[in-house]
Protein backbone atom coordinates (compact mmCIF):
# COMPACT_ATOMS: atom_id res chain seq x y z
CA UNK A 1 0.00 0.00 0.00
CA UNK A 2 1.39 3.61 -0.86
CA UNK A 3 -0.26 5.88 1.72
CA UNK A 4 -1.33 5.14 5.47
CA UNK A 5 -5.22 5.31 5.92
CA UNK A 6 -5.83 7.20 9.08
CA UNK A 7 -5.44 5.40 12.35
CA UNK A 8 -8.72 6.08 14.09
CA UNK A 9 -7.56 4.55 17.59
CA UNK A 10 -5.42 8.15 17.49
CA UNK A 11 -6.42 11.56 16.76
CA UNK A 12 -4.38 13.54 14.97
CA UNK A 13 -4.00 17.70 16.29
CA UNK A 14 -6.73 18.77 13.53
CA UNK A 15 -6.19 22.35 13.29
CA UNK A 16 -2.53 22.32 13.26
CA UNK A 17 -0.96 24.40 10.48
CA UNK A 18 0.06 21.76 6.95
CA UNK A 19 3.29 22.13 5.51
CA UNK A 20 3.99 21.57 2.20
CA UNK A 21 5.37 18.47 2.95
CA UNK A 22 2.79 16.38 4.69
CA UNK A 23 0.52 14.52 3.73
CA UNK A 24 -2.55 15.42 1.48
CA UNK A 25 -5.33 14.65 4.11
CA UNK A 26 -8.51 13.16 1.93
CA UNK A 27 -11.94 12.71 4.37
CA UNK A 28 -14.64 10.18 2.48
CA UNK A 29 -18.31 10.27 4.15
CA UNK A 30 -21.01 8.26 3.53
CA UNK A 31 -24.10 6.78 5.15
CA UNK A 32 -22.91 4.41 7.72
CA UNK A 33 -19.09 4.51 7.27
CA UNK A 34 -19.07 0.62 6.96
CA UNK A 35 -19.11 0.01 3.32
CA UNK A 36 -18.34 3.14 0.71
CA UNK A 37 -15.83 5.23 2.33
CA UNK A 38 -13.76 2.99 4.14
CA UNK A 39 -13.26 0.95 0.71
CA UNK A 40 -12.65 4.20 -0.85
CA UNK A 41 -10.13 5.44 1.94
CA UNK A 42 -8.22 2.36 1.57
CA UNK A 43 -8.70 1.83 -2.20
CA UNK A 44 -6.98 5.68 -2.12
CA UNK A 45 -4.03 4.32 0.17
CA UNK A 46 -3.49 1.65 -2.52
CA UNK A 47 -3.21 3.91 -5.27
CA UNK A 48 -1.31 6.43 -3.63
CA UNK A 49 2.54 7.25 -3.57
CA UNK A 50 4.15 6.08 -0.76
CA UNK A 51 3.36 9.10 1.64
CA UNK A 52 1.69 11.64 -1.15
CA UNK A 53 -1.64 11.71 1.29
CA UNK A 54 -3.43 10.00 4.50
CA UNK A 55 -7.33 8.78 4.02
CA UNK A 56 -10.02 8.79 6.39
CA UNK A 57 -14.06 7.92 6.25
CA UNK A 58 -16.87 9.28 8.66
CA UNK A 59 -20.68 8.56 8.57
CA UNK A 60 -23.40 11.14 8.20
CA UNK A 61 -25.62 10.62 10.02
CA UNK A 62 -22.99 7.54 11.27
CA UNK A 63 -23.14 4.11 13.17
CA UNK A 64 -20.29 3.92 15.20
CA UNK A 65 -18.36 1.09 16.59
CA UNK A 66 -18.84 -1.36 13.64
CA UNK A 67 -16.06 -3.00 11.11
CA UNK A 68 -16.38 -3.57 7.40
CA UNK A 69 -19.30 -4.97 5.35
CA UNK A 70 -18.36 -8.02 4.70
CA UNK A 71 -18.38 -7.93 0.76
CA UNK A 72 -16.74 -4.75 1.01
CA UNK A 73 -13.93 -6.72 2.51
CA UNK A 74 -14.34 -9.77 0.01
CA UNK A 75 -13.59 -7.13 -2.77
CA UNK A 76 -10.86 -5.33 -0.88
CA UNK A 77 -8.80 -8.30 -0.56
CA UNK A 78 -8.87 -9.15 -3.71
CA UNK A 79 -7.16 -6.03 -4.39
CA UNK A 80 -4.47 -7.24 -2.08
CA UNK A 81 -5.84 -4.82 0.64
CA UNK A 82 -7.08 -5.51 4.06
CA UNK A 83 -9.94 -4.02 6.51
CA UNK A 84 -7.74 -4.53 9.80
CA UNK A 85 -8.30 -1.52 12.04
CA UNK A 86 -11.51 -0.46 10.72
CA UNK A 87 -14.19 0.96 13.14
CA UNK A 88 -17.09 2.95 12.05
CA UNK A 89 -17.17 6.59 13.28
CA UNK A 90 -19.68 9.80 13.36
CA UNK A 91 -18.34 12.47 11.10
CA UNK A 92 -17.12 15.74 13.78
CA UNK A 93 -16.15 19.11 13.64
CA UNK A 94 -12.93 17.37 14.09
CA UNK A 95 -12.58 15.71 11.11
CA UNK A 96 -13.81 18.14 8.89
CA UNK A 97 -11.22 20.33 10.14
CA UNK A 98 -7.96 17.96 9.81
CA UNK A 99 -9.18 16.95 6.04
CA UNK A 100 -7.82 19.24 3.20
CA UNK A 101 -10.72 17.97 0.83
CA UNK A 102 -14.04 15.85 1.71
CA UNK A 103 -15.28 13.63 -0.61
CA UNK A 104 -19.01 12.10 0.25
CA UNK A 105 -20.97 9.56 -1.97
CA UNK A 106 -24.09 10.97 -1.76
CA UNK A 107 -25.31 14.37 -2.60
CA UNK A 108 -27.59 14.70 0.14
CA UNK A 109 -24.64 14.03 2.54
CA UNK A 110 -22.93 17.16 0.80
CA UNK A 111 -26.26 19.02 1.92
CA UNK A 112 -26.18 17.96 5.46
CA UNK A 113 -22.58 18.66 6.05
CA UNK A 114 -23.56 22.23 4.48
CA UNK A 115 -26.04 22.84 7.01
CA UNK A 116 -24.28 21.63 9.98
CA UNK A 117 -20.91 22.90 9.35
CA UNK A 118 -20.97 26.04 6.78
CA UNK A 119 -17.32 27.21 7.58
CA UNK A 120 -15.89 23.97 5.28
CA UNK A 121 -18.30 24.33 2.49
CA UNK A 122 -15.35 25.30 0.19
CA UNK A 123 -13.92 21.75 1.01
CA UNK A 124 -16.67 19.57 0.53
CA UNK A 125 -17.64 17.54 -3.03
CA UNK A 126 -19.42 14.73 -4.55
CA UNK A 127 -17.04 11.41 -5.46
CA UNK A 128 -17.88 11.98 -8.96
CA UNK A 129 -17.95 15.67 -8.89
CA UNK A 130 -14.50 16.04 -7.94
CA UNK A 131 -13.78 13.22 -10.19
CA UNK A 132 -15.14 14.62 -13.39
CA UNK A 133 -13.90 17.98 -12.63
CA UNK A 134 -10.30 16.66 -12.37
CA UNK A 135 -10.84 15.02 -15.72
CA UNK A 136 -12.38 18.03 -17.38
CA UNK A 137 -9.57 20.59 -16.04
CA UNK A 138 -7.07 18.84 -14.54
CA UNK A 139 -5.59 21.54 -12.05
CA UNK A 140 -1.75 22.40 -12.72
CA UNK A 141 1.37 21.22 -10.38
CA UNK A 142 1.15 24.55 -8.19
CA UNK A 143 -2.50 24.43 -8.07
CA UNK A 144 -4.16 24.29 -4.95
CA UNK A 145 -6.48 21.16 -5.95
CA UNK A 146 -9.39 21.75 -3.29
CA UNK A 147 -9.36 25.69 -3.89
CA UNK A 148 -8.99 24.60 -7.89
CA UNK A 149 -11.96 22.24 -7.47
CA UNK A 150 -13.86 25.14 -5.93
CA UNK A 151 -13.85 27.22 -8.78
CA UNK A 152 -13.94 24.84 -11.47
CA UNK A 153 -16.56 22.18 -10.13
CA UNK A 154 -19.45 21.54 -12.38
CA UNK A 155 -22.90 20.99 -10.06
CA UNK A 156 -23.39 18.16 -8.13
CA UNK A 157 -26.33 16.15 -8.05
CA UNK A 158 -28.15 13.07 -6.95
CA UNK A 159 -27.79 11.55 -10.96
CA UNK A 160 -23.67 11.16 -9.52
CA UNK A 161 -24.56 9.51 -6.42
CA UNK A 162 -22.68 6.15 -5.68
CA UNK A 163 -25.75 3.76 -4.13
CA UNK A 164 -25.40 2.58 -1.18
CA UNK A 165 -24.68 -1.14 -1.48
CA UNK A 166 -25.37 -2.27 2.37
CA UNK A 167 -27.35 -5.12 2.79
CA UNK A 168 -28.28 -5.59 -1.21
CA UNK A 169 -25.87 -8.20 -1.78
CA UNK A 170 -22.69 -8.94 -3.97
CA UNK A 171 -23.57 -7.41 -6.82
CA UNK A 172 -24.67 -4.38 -5.42
CA UNK A 173 -21.44 -4.15 -3.77
CA UNK A 174 -19.40 -5.17 -6.67
CA UNK A 175 -21.00 -2.20 -8.54
CA UNK A 176 -20.40 0.70 -5.98
CA UNK A 177 -16.70 -0.56 -5.36
CA UNK A 178 -16.27 -0.08 -9.31
CA UNK A 179 -17.54 3.33 -9.42
CA UNK A 180 -15.46 4.27 -6.50
CA UNK A 181 -12.23 2.44 -8.36
CA UNK A 182 -12.83 4.58 -11.33
CA UNK A 183 -13.38 7.43 -9.61
CA UNK A 184 -10.16 7.17 -7.46
CA UNK A 185 -8.29 6.10 -10.77
CA UNK A 186 -8.78 9.56 -12.32
CA UNK A 187 -8.38 11.92 -8.90
CA UNK A 188 -5.34 10.00 -6.63
CA UNK A 189 -2.88 11.80 -8.59
CA UNK A 190 -4.05 14.71 -7.74
CA UNK A 191 -4.53 14.90 -4.12
CA UNK A 192 -1.03 16.26 -3.25
CA UNK A 193 0.50 19.48 -2.13
CA UNK A 194 1.28 22.12 -5.14
CA UNK A 195 4.65 20.67 -6.26
CA UNK A 196 5.76 23.30 -9.29
CA UNK A 197 7.10 21.04 -12.06
CA UNK A 198 5.62 17.59 -11.17
CA UNK A 199 2.38 17.45 -12.42
CA UNK A 200 0.25 13.88 -12.11
CA UNK A 201 -1.21 12.07 -15.26
CA UNK A 202 -4.52 11.86 -15.24
CA UNK A 203 -6.04 7.76 -14.51
CA UNK A 204 -8.03 6.01 -17.19
CA UNK A 205 -11.79 5.96 -15.88
CA UNK A 206 -15.08 6.63 -17.49
CA UNK A 207 -16.89 9.89 -17.82
CA UNK A 208 -18.25 11.00 -14.90
CA UNK A 209 -20.87 13.94 -16.95
CA UNK A 210 -20.75 16.56 -19.38
CA UNK A 211 -20.68 19.38 -16.78
CA UNK A 212 -18.93 22.93 -17.53
CA UNK A 213 -15.50 23.29 -17.59
CA UNK A 214 -15.71 26.35 -15.26
CA UNK A 215 -17.93 27.78 -12.13
CA UNK A 216 -18.51 29.30 -9.57
CA UNK A 217 -17.76 26.90 -6.85
CA UNK A 218 -19.48 23.76 -6.20
CA UNK A 219 -22.82 24.08 -7.12
CA UNK A 220 -25.69 22.33 -6.03
CA UNK A 221 -28.25 22.70 -9.43
CA UNK A 222 -29.20 20.33 -11.75
CA UNK A 223 -26.00 18.25 -13.13
CA UNK A 224 -25.56 16.27 -16.59
CA UNK A 225 -26.27 12.69 -16.20
CA UNK A 226 -23.07 10.80 -16.66
CA UNK A 227 -22.65 7.91 -19.04
CA UNK A 228 -22.70 4.38 -18.84
CA UNK A 229 -20.57 3.15 -16.19
CA UNK A 230 -19.96 5.96 -14.04
CA UNK A 231 -22.65 4.95 -11.70
CA UNK A 232 -23.27 2.18 -9.51
CA UNK A 233 -25.93 -0.19 -10.12
CA UNK A 234 -29.56 0.33 -9.31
Amino acid sequence: MGSPVRDYGVRMVARRTRKDTDPFRVLFVCTANIARSPYAARRAADLALPGQLVAAGAGIPGSPGRGLEKEMVRILKEHGSDHLGHVSKKIDDEDLAWADLVLVMEFAQQMRIYDGWPQYDAKVFGLLQFAETMRLTPPGPDDDVTAFAYENAPPNSIVWDVEDPYGRGAAASRAASQVIDEALRILVPYLRRPQPGDEPQPGDGPRTGDGPRTGDGPRTGDAPEPTDGARAAD
